[in-house]
């Protein structure tokens, strides 16, 4: 098609040229006419068939052209409307249940050790800490954590200082505090998170994420104010005073996070009412 447009093409250009310059002879004025009109038309024929030879041309490179090579044709992916899944809100509290039936000779507590994001049952008995972990539906089998007994000086607590989400053993001892890591089957040989001095307060000792990176944080609440040890998830670090003076609670101090941008907020209820202090 595009050989056979040209030679026409040429042919037309020629017989016009040939026309012009005299050396077609033409002896009657309607011949002139008649050769002018013939030479236009075949020239008018040959621009015709090159437009359509060019349409088809381009035809036939889209046909052959896989949608998206060129970046106009390429579908677009389907937008899919993932919803998160709607959590029933809950108006009540159900009939009890008889989760289980352990003694504690020492001690009782509840915290996720297993890691599974259900709180567990711990009982600190004379022969070590027994934990059961929490099936959804009850308290399972208790299994020794410690392998045997347990002492302490002070006290000890169950939070997660690592940030693996298991809640650790934290005993506080003359030496200051030892951390011994909850492995989600027991605990791991303690550690001295604070360099083996004494951990002195004056009021009380809690432990809360108030840094928001995941880790249960020592806060020291003394005379001077509420003193701040972050976790750096093998230690606790240098503490720095997070009031900036004496901070007191009529009826009790907590650390929960009350704005909902992950860190704990310190709540005070007095009797005048509760006020929180946010973390920031």
């Amino acid at each position: 098609m595009i050989v056979s447009v040209k030679r026409l093409s040429l042919l037309a250009l020629l017989a016009f040229s040939l026309f012009i310059s005299g050396c077609i002879n033409v002896s009657s004025g309607n011949s002139v006419n008649e050769a002018t009109q013939m030479a236009f038309k075949l020239t008018q024929m040959a621009f015709e068939m090159q437009a359509n030879a060019a349409t088809s041309e381009a035809q036939l490179v889209e046909l052959a052209t896989p949608a998206g090579e060129d970046g106009l044709d390429s579908e677009q992916p389907a937008v899919v409307d993932q919803q998160a899944p709607v959590v029933q809100q809950a108006s009540s509290f159900g009939t009890p249940q008889l989760w289980t039936q352990a003694v504690c000779h020492q001690g009782c507590y509840l915290a996720d050790v297993t890691g599974d994001g259900k709180v567990d049952f711990i009982a600190h008995d004379n022969d070590g800490i027994y934990v059961l972990p929490s099936t959804g539906t009850g308290f399972g089998p208790h299994t020794n954590w410690t392998g045997g007994a347990l002492y302490y000086h002070h006290g000890i607590y169950f939070k997660d200082v690592t940030g693996d989400g298991k809640a650790d053993l934290i005993v506080h001892d003359n030496d200051g505090m030892n951390i011994m890591p909850s492995t989600g089957t027991g605990f791991a040989k303690h550690t001295n998170w604070t360099g083996g001095k004494a951990l002195y307060y004056d009021i009380g000792i809690h432990f809360a994420d108030v840094t928001g990176d995941g880790k249960a944080d020592l806060i020291v609440h003394d005379n001077d104010g509420l003193n701040v040890m972050p976790s750096t998830g093998t230690e606790f670090a240098r503490h720095t005073n997070w009031t900036g003076g004496p901070v007191a609670c009529d009826y009790g101090c907590y650390f929960m996070d009350a704005t909902g941008d992950g860190r704990a907020d310190f709540i005070a209820h007095d009797k005048k009412g509760t006020y929180v202090l946010p973390a920031q």
